[in-house]
């Protein structure tokens, strides 16, 4: 899980190539959380690689993070 801009500096990319390796596997689910401008980008590519382990969230506000740690 990744809570916090969703920006170009990030390079969260990796993390959806990382999905794309291990998408067979059921049990591994990607989840990011937040917002910025590389979001849609990696929703795109998250969608084209037809990845069914990779969850986006919209941003929460910082005394929701521990709940969301805990899903």
């Amino acid at each position: 899980m990744y809570a916090g801009n969703i920006g170009f500096s990030q390079g969260l990319d990796v993390a959806i190539e990382a999905a794309r390796l291990l998408n067979e596997y059921s049990d591994m689910v990607f989840v990011l959380v937040g917002e910025g401008a590389e979001k849609q980008n990696l929703q795109t590519m998250a969608d084209q690689k037809g990845l069914s382990n990779v969850r986006f969230y919209p941003f929460q506000p910082r005394e929701d993070v521990p709940y969301i740690y805990g899903l």
